[in-house]
Parts: C-alpha cells; structure tokens; sequence
C-alpha cells in the first residue's frame, strides 16, 4: 500500500489500543474494507493457529473494531491510503475516492454552520453497533 499515510496508520493503531477487539479496520462508504488493517497477534494466532486463508476471512473470525470515516478523512481527503498496488498500472498512483453518502452531507454541514448532529453510521460515531 504505497501511498499509506503515517497519520492513517496511527489512527488504525489509536483505534485498536482504545478497544479490546482483536483488529481495526476502516470503514468506506459504510463498508469494513481488510486493507489497511492493523490486528493483535495474540488474536490471531487464537483464532487462526494454522495461518490459513486471506486477510478478509482472517477479519472474518477476529472482532473488528471500525476506523470510522470521519476518523481518518481529515489527514487523508482522498482515500489514498486505502489503496494498493495489484497490477503494473496500479503504479500509476491512486485514484480519488471521493467523500460521499452521509460522510458528504456531515461534511457540508460541519462547513455552512448548520447544525453538525452526528452522521451515525455503520461504524461511526453515534452508532451503538
């Protein structure tokens, strides 16, 4: 993931220290996405001993603590950090993973000075989930 930036990564590992869940993992567009993640190892060799499967079914038995998308929106506008390399033309560099959905309209209104309320969400604030 050549274009992870430091304060993305710090916030994933913010969010894994502030909670007992085995990972975290951010949310775009209301969606856990796998990559970038960041797991404790104790977690996984309990749940995976034989280290079998990909990094979503490894999600998959581990409790996920979500990085909401406001969380790490303000240090990375563009999504940038959510993107990987899986063909040559991939090097070409990300592509912008725009803000939308409920993230846009908080975002809006965060900025014209209307009543911010919270977004609520899958995996944001507000949520109870």
């Amino acid at each position: 993931m050549p274009w992870l930036r430091p304060p993305f990564l710090r916030a994933l590992l913010d969010r894994l220290a502030s909670d007992q869940r085995g990972a975290a993992a951010p949310i775009l567009y209301g969606v856990l996405r796998p990559l970038p993640c960041a797991v404790r190892v104790a977690a996984v060799r309990a749940r995976n001993p034989r280290r079998e499967g990909s990094m979503l079914a490894l999600l998959e038995t581990l409790e996920v603590a979500p990085l909401a998308e406001l969380a790490w929106r303000p240090f990375d506008r563009d999504g940038e950090s959510l993107q990987d390399v899986d063909r040559p033309e991939d090097l070409a560099g990300p592509v912008e993973l725009p803000v939308r959905g409920w993230v846009a309209t908080w975002a809006h209104r965060q900025v014209s000075g209307q009543t911010p309320g919270d977004p609520g969400g899958p995996g944001n604030p507000g949520d109870p989930a």
